[in-house]
């Protein structure tokens, strides 16, 4: 299963816009601009992301059939 962290890579001066290095297992994804509003303000819960994280747990497994699928799905976690 792939690890994703966060890094806060740099802030400007004001304090309002932040540059977050994603990685998967350690190698870097991307780097991504968000300011600190868009961070606060955003109206997010577990159902409007839970497909992403459902998507990279099947892909990452390499499952191709649905019983791999959801083996893959019904083994992973995730903690915040």
């Amino acid at each position: 299963m792939a690890t994703y962290t966060v890094v806060v890579k740099s802030v400007c001066p004001g304090g309002e816009h932040v540059t977050l290095t994603v990685k998967r297992d350690g190698a870097v994804v991307r780097d991504f601009p968000v300011t600190k509003t868009e961070i606060l303000g955003t109206d997010l819960n577990w159902e409007t992301v839970l497909p992403f994280f459902l998507r990279e747990v099947i892909k990452h497994s390499g499952a191709t059939t649905m019983a791999q699928a959801k083996a893959a799905v019904e083994a992973a976690s995730w903690v915040f």
